[in-house]
């Protein structure tokens, strides 16, 4: 249909549409690391709260690149979480410990980098009652140093600390160590 169009008004279509590709591309957001999909056993408890801690020091030299996690990690994180839950079982509670979160400058055969790294405990317990289990999750991503600007290290470091998340949640090991776990607590004897 565009080919029986006038030569100006095809440039003109082309033109739009070029432009509504851009524009559509331009809205896609950009996911830095593959998201993990995550198993369909679900976990056998009745509900889950999380709570992010960070008591890291402040940094104390301009050289240190301590970035904090984005606003909105312990939503995701918690909306993660809910969606693994079972419905049964008790009430679980899970600690994310902030140990790092920094943006460093390397170098290595591709160049000048910038290395945004994320690293996590996590803690889980049954909601007053025994903890279940402890784990340690770590997760970078390298842009060039050309590229890292402020928005552009945002986006990694959400990406990345989402990742270092789902490096332990999304593993159908966890879900199934800590079914054992629940399992236990619930056949343990009262005293």
């Amino acid at each position: 249909m565009v080919a029986l169009l006038p030569a100006t008004l095809r440039a003109s279509a082309a033109a739009l549409i070029t432009g509504l590709v851009a524009v559509g591309c331009a809205a896609v957001p950009r996911e830095v690391h593959e998201p993990r999909p995550y198993p369909e056993t679900k976990l056998s408890a009745g509900s889950v709260t999380l709570e992010v801690v960070d008591s890291r020091p402040a940094p104390t030299s301009p050289t240190d690149h301590q970035l904090l996690l984005p606003g909105d990690f312990e939503a995701a994180a918690l909306g993660r979480l809910n969606r693994m839950l079972g419905g049964q079982g008790p009430a679980i509670e899970v600690i994310a410990y902030v140990n790092d979160g920094a943006a460093l400058e390397i170098a290595d055969a591709r160049g000048e980098m910038t290395r945004v790294s994320v690293k996590l405990d996590f803690e889980v317990k049954v909601k007053d009652g025994p903890q279940l289990r402890r784990a340690q999750v770590e997760s970078s991503s390298d842009l060039p140093r050309s590229e890292a600007t402020p928005e552009e290290i945002n986006l990694l470091l959400r990406s990345t600390s989402l990742d270092a998340f789902d490096r332990y949640w999304a593993d159908e090991k966890t879900t199934t160590a800590l079914n054992g776990d629940l399992a236990s607590y619930a056949n343990k004897p009262a005293k």
